[in-house]
């Protein structure tokens, strides 16, 4: 709507409908919306080990399944307590486990000559 404005929305009871006049600037106070709590921070070092772990897997590049599991080690040195984190980890040594155990326990195939 063209007409609704920032300054026509406020906190007090006698203010709450929206006119398309202005309020009156003694009485009002403008809207300041909340801010929301801000947005978790990425854990990169848990990126980067599944991702390592993932590629080194389906590639079979032994490099990349040892380098997710130093970046699954710094992922939990450097965790914050949240809501999901037992799980993030559980998750990313999971796959890492699997990258290890493809590349060194996995049967391959043999090359066709």
């Amino acid at each position: 709507f063209a007409f609704i404005r920032k300054e026509h929305f406020c906190r007090h009871s006698h203010c709450s409908s929206i006119s398309t006049m202005k309020p009156d600037a003694s009485k009002c106070v403008p809207f300041e919306q909340k801010k929301e709590e801000e947005e978790e921070d990425v854990d990169y070092y848990q990126f980067g080990a599944i991702l390592c772990a993932l590629v080194g897997m389906f590639f079979r590049m032994k490099l990349l399944s040892w380098t997710s599991v130093f970046l699954s080690m710094a992922s939990i040195a450097t965790t914050k307590t949240t809501k999901l984190t037992m799980m993030n980890i559980a998750s990313s040594l999971m796959v890492t486990g699997a990258g290890l155990f493809m590349n060194y326990f996995a049967t391959r195939r043999p090359q066709p000559q």
